[in-house]
C-alpha cells in the first residue's frame, strides 16, 4: 500500500434489517474502490416492505431504537476488533439509505493501519425489529485515494504568529514548529505535542495528542515559500474546543545538504582522505556520471593474510551546522565480480565535537567465498552483518532517523535496527572499502563497483 492515502473513509452502505449483528471482515485496501454492503434479494424485499409498513402505519416502531449501522476499525490481527476497534458512527438508516451519506473522516491511527497494508472492519447493525440479514460482507471495502502529486520538501523549523478561538477563550501568540519529512509522511512537533500525517502535493494533513487535548489540521506550503496552518482541537478533560490559524509561517532552517551527483565532477566541498595512504587521491578509481558516484577500485596498500590487520579504505566527509533531530537518507548499489568480492560501503555519523560516533550503517562483504550483509551500529549497539544475506549485485535505499534520543535505521522502508544515542550531528563520513585478502591457497579477494546515487541530510538545528 502506498504511503499517500486519503484522509477519508467513505461508507456507502445499503443494508437490510437485522437483529444486533456483528461480523468482522479482514480487508486489504490495496487498490480499493468505493464499496457497498449489498443486501440479498430476500433482505431487500423485506426492507422494502418494512419501510412501506412504517409509512402506512401498519408497523409501529415508535419509541424503539432506530435502525443504525456502525463500523469499528482495527488491526487485522485483532480478534476483538468488534469491541476494541476505533468507532465510526453510528449512522441512522431511514427509508433504506444512510442519513448524511454515511461518511466519516478517518483518524490518524486508522490511516496508519491502512498504510501498513491490512486492517479489519467490523460492521455492527442494530435493528428496531427482529429479522435476519443476508449480505455479502466480502464487498465491504475502504475507499482510498492515491496521491499522484510528488510532495515538495517541507521539513525544517517554521515560525510565525497564531490565533485560537473557541468556547474556552481566545489566544494569540508566536511559536515555532518543527517538521521531519520522510517522502510522503512527516512528523511535526510544537514543543508541547507531537503529530504525524501524510504529505500530498503541497499539503500536509496531520493529527496528534497534547497533554490534555487532541488536535488535527492542515499545513499548506504556499507558492512564495511561506506556509499556512489551520487546525481544530478538543480538550480531553472537559468540553473545551476551538480552532487555530497560523496565516503566515516562515521556514528558518531546512535541509543542510543534498547531492544527487548530477554533472561529471565530485563536489569540491567534500574532504577526501584515504586510509593507509593519507591524502593519496590516486588511491581509488571513480567517476561521476549518470547521477552516480561510481567507485570501481580502492587500491590496496597491503595484501592481508592474517588477523589484526587494517583494511584499505577511502573516506569522504562533510561538516555542517549541528543538528539535534535529523534524517539522513542515501541510495546506493553494488556489483560484485563474483563471490570473491570483499568490499564495503558505510555511512558514519559523528557529533559536532570530538565525541564518539553516533551511528554507522551500510553494506559489508568480508567473506571471500560468500556474499555480504547489512551492517548497523548505533552507539555501542551492533547489528552484525549476516553473510550470504545480500545478493552479489543489488541496491538499497537507507535512512537513519533520530527523534529525541531514539535512532532508527531503515533499509528499503523497513526498520532493521533501533537504539538510543545522544550527541548533536555535525559530521558525516562516506566510506568505500576493500578487504584485500589472499589465503595463499588460491582464494584472492576482488573489488567490483560501489555506486552512491544520492544523499540528503536534513534536521532540526541544535539549540
Amino acid at each position: 500500500m502506498t504511503q499517500n492515502i486519503s484522509q477519508v473513509f467513505r461508507l456507502a452502505i445499503f443494508i437490510g434489517i437485522a437483529i444486533i449483528l456483528a461480523s468482522c471482515s479482514s480487508q486489504n485496501p490495496e487498490g480499493a474502490k468505493r464499496g457497498t454492503l449489498e443486501p440479498s434479494q430476500h433482505t431487500a424485499a423485506f426492507m422494502k416492505s418494512y419501510f412501506a409498513g412504517l409509512a402506512k402505519g401498519t408497523i409501529n416502531a415508535s419509541g424503539g431504537p432506530p435502525l443504525q449501522i456502525s463500523a469499528r476499525v482495527g488491526p487485522a490481527s485483532d480478534p476483538d476488533v468488534c469491541t476494541n476497534g476505533e468507532l465510526y458512527g453510528p449512522f441512522t438508516v431511514s427509508d433504506g439509505s444512510v442519513e448524511g451519506g454515511g461518511s466519516a473522516s478517518a483518524s490518524q491511527p486508522s490511516i496508519r493501519l491502512a498504510n501498513m497494508g491490512e486492517l479489519a472492519i467490523c460492521m455492527i447493525v442494530t435493528s428496531p425489529v427482529n429479522a435476519t440479514l443476508d449480505a455479502d460482507l466480502d464487498s465491504v471495502t475502504v475507499k482510498t485515494s492515491d496521491c499522484n502529486q510528488t510532495p515538495p520538501y517541507i521539513g525544517g523549523v517554521w515560525e510565525g504568529s497564531y490565533s485560537c478561538t473557541g468556547n474556552c477563550g481566545n489566544l494569540d501568540g508566536f511559536g515555532q514548529l518543527t517538521i521531519l519529512q520522510d517522502g510522503y509522511t512527516a512528523t511535526y512537533s510544537d514543543g508541547e505535542a507531537d503529530y504525524e500525517g501524510n504529505v500530498c502535493g503541497n499539503v500536509f494533513k496531520y493529527s496528534g495528542e497534547g497533554p490534555d487535548y487532541t488536535e488535527k489540521g492542515t499545513f499548506t506550503l504556499n507558492g512564495d515559500g511561506t506556509a499556512s496552518k489551520t487546525s481544530t482541537y478538543q480538550s480531553t478533560v472537559d468540553d473545551c474546543s476551538g480552532s487555530c490559524s497560523d496565516p503566515i509561517l516562515t521556514r528558518i532552517s531546512q535541509q543542510v545538504f543534498f547531492d544527487d551527483f548530477n554533472g561529471n565532477e565530485l563536489d569540491l566541498s567534500y574532504v577526501l582522505s584515504t586510509d593507509n595512504s593519507e591524502g593519496n587521491e590516486a588511491g581509488w578509481s571513480y567517476a561521476v556520471s549518470d547521477s552516480e558516484l561510481v567507485v570501481s577500485d580502492v587500491t590496496p596498500e597491503t595484501i592481508h593474510s592474517g588477523g589484526g590487520m587494517e583494511w584499505s579504505r577511502l573516506r569522504l566527509y562533510r561538516e555542517f551546522s549541528s543538528l539535534s533531530d535529523f534524517l539522513v537518507e542515501f541510495e546506493f548499489s553494488w556489483e560484485s565480480d563474483d563471490i570473491s568480492a570483499m568490499q564495503y560501503f558505510l555511512v558514519d555519523l559523528y557529533p559536532d565535537d570530538s565525541g564518539p560516533r553516533i551511528a554507522q550503517t551500510g553494506y559489508s562483504d568480508a567473506w571471500v567465498s560468500l556474499t555480504g550483509g547489512k551492517l548497523s551500529i548505533i552507539g555501542a549497539d551492533l547489528y552484525t552483518p549476516v553473510p550470504d544475506t545480500l545478493a552479489l549485485n543489488g541496491s538499497a535505499s537507507v535512512k537513519i532517523k533520530r527523534q529525541g534520543n531514539d535512532v532508527e535505521v531503515l533499509w528499503n522502508g523497513s526498520v532493521v535496527h533501533s537504539a538510543q544515542r545522544t550527541g548533536n550531528l555535525g559530521k558525516i563520513y562516506v566510506s568505500f572499502g576493500h578487504y584485500p585478502y589472499d589465503n595463499q591457497a588460491g582464494a584472492v579477494s576482488s573489488f567490483g563497483t560501489i555506486s552512491l546515487d544520492k544523499i540528503r541530510i536534513s534536521g532540526i538545528p541544535a539549540p
